[in-house]
């Protein structure tokens, strides 16, 4: 897969977005380091979404339309070495939780419904490092609302499906042929 560059920075940076913590588990790397898995739904309908990337754009307005087809979309995209930071309401300034070396995964817009009552979120994975503060704001905060504010320190990488050639293409290249050119020329047929 080919790897390019996207441009979630714009999307997250400076901007408390709504989120729902849909699920969150314990992580054991194989070097006893614990983590966080965090599964997080974020709202798009109804919000502003000022710097989605154009990986994303595309999708989200097309499953935005309430008689859509559309209701899944993956993209490939990750956010490494982020500092994610916890907040319980949009204007508090003190956090939940903060905290840096965080990676974002696992991007996916989901459409659900149908006319004015369709919604899209963009749900997402969130590794984040252990801490007693955050496992207990996780199972006081399971399937509630909270806002969050990521700040990625690393360009993010989108992986690319290479498309595959459908069988063997003929090669429509002609071969050169020296005295062909010299015929031509001699005849006038030749462009310059």
């Amino acid at each position: 897969m080919a790897k390019q560059l996207a441009r979630l920075k714009d999307f997250f940076e400076g901007k408390r977005r709504r989120c729902t913590l849909d699920d969150y588990h314990q992580l054991k790397s194989v070097g006893n380091e614990n983590r966080m898995k965090l599964m997080i739904s974020m709202p798009l309908s109804n919000h502003p979404v000022s710097g989605l990337p154009d990986e994303f754009v595309e999708e989200y307005a097309l499953m935005e339309k309430g008689n859509s087809a559309a209701n899944f979309k993956k993209i490939s995209v990750e956010v490494k070495a982020a500092k994610f930071t916890i907040f319980t309401t949009d204007t508090i300034k003190s956090h939940v939780v903060r905290t840096d070396g965080c990676t974002l995964n696992s991007f996916r817009l989901i459409g659900a419904g149908v006319e004015e009552k369709r919604t899209v979120s963009l749900d997402f994975i969130v590794y984040i490092p252990w801490s007693d503060n955050l496992h207990k704001w996780c199972a006081e905060n399971l399937h509630a609302d909270f806002f969050c504010e990521t700040v990625p320190s690393q360009m993010e990488l989108v992986e690319e499906e290479l498309e595959k050639p459908k069988g063997k293409k003929k090669d429509k290249r002609t071969e050169f042929d020296p005295e062909a050119i010299q015929k031509a020329a001699k005849q006038g047929d030749l462009i310059q």
